[in-house]
């Protein structure tokens, strides 16, 4: 629809206007001037933005009028520093960042009037959220997968978790096709096998020596886009079927 949602930390919400995709116009900005965004989440079927926004919780923003968004709600019910959100099913999961943090199921049926269905604490920081059916992937500064089954919302159930031994904070995660993608900071990118949640196997690890940092992924296709803190953007293939650090190739990096 030629409109970008951005998170704007302490700008709040920013949207840009993408029609001329060589020339981006911004054509608003929506803040409380109180909060500091971190993560975004835009729904197009509703048009509503949701935003992480650390210790302030989260907020809601109908943007069916681009150029003047209305706040829906915005609160902390649980006291959560909410570092990252997804939203799927009428249901926003929240996770919280702070040290002996967890996650959070808001049914957001009514955005006005969210209902707190359930909280979870771990004992570690939370900082990335995916929803993929009836299945809940989070990733912590210790643990870099827990999978819960969520048919039931109210009542989340752990399915299994990988953990490595590698305390690095699991900023970004993304779910396709029976694969986990990690952006996990200094230990790179991690591909994990979750074709059985309740044995997620470690298919492969990219990193390069510490020269980058990994803090988000996304995929498309066969391509893997990795948000890197030195290089930028790095675009990355894995090639079928036989998988190894060999067959995971850099085709292009951008800075």
């Amino acid at each position: 629809n030629h409109f970008a949602f951005i998170a704007g930390y302490y700008n709040g919400l920013i949207i840009l206007n993408l029609t001329n995709p060589l020339n981006p116009e911004i054509i608003c900005t929506f803040s409380d001037g109180i909060s500091t965004s971190k993560a975004i989440y835009y729904d197009f079927k509703s048009d509503l933005v949701f935003l992480a926004n650390y210790e302030y919780g989260y907020s809601i923003i109908d943007v069916s009028n681009k150029t003047n968004p209305s706040l829906l709600y915005g609160g902390n019910y649980w006291g959560m520093s909410v570092t990252d959100l997804f939203y799927e099913n009428e249901l926003l999961f929240l996770a919280d960042d702070h040290l002996y943090g967890g996650f959070g199921i808001v049914n957001v049926s009514n955005p006005s009037n969210p209902i707190y269905l359930q909280a979870v604490n771990l004992g570690e920081s939370i900082f990335s959220i995916f929803v993929e059916e009836d299945l809940l992937y989070l990733s912590s500064n210790l643990t870099p997968l827990y999978i819960y089954d969520i048919h039931d919302p109210k009542t989340p159930i752990i399915l299994g978790e990988l953990y490595t031994g590698y305390w690095f904070d699991g900023y970004g995660l993304f779910v396709k096709e029976g694969r986990a993608y990690i952006a996990r900071e200094g230990n790179g990118l991690m591909i994990i096998n979750v074709n059985n949640p309740r044995k997620p196997a470690l298919l492969v690890e990219y990193r390069d020596y510490y020269a980058g940092l990994s803090y988000d992924v996304f995929v498309f296709e066969e391509h893997i886009f990795l948000a890197d803190g030195w290089d930028g953007l790095e675009i990355l293939t894995l090639n079928p079927p036989v998988i190894s650090l060999r067959n995971l190739l850099v085709i292009s990096i951008l800075p």
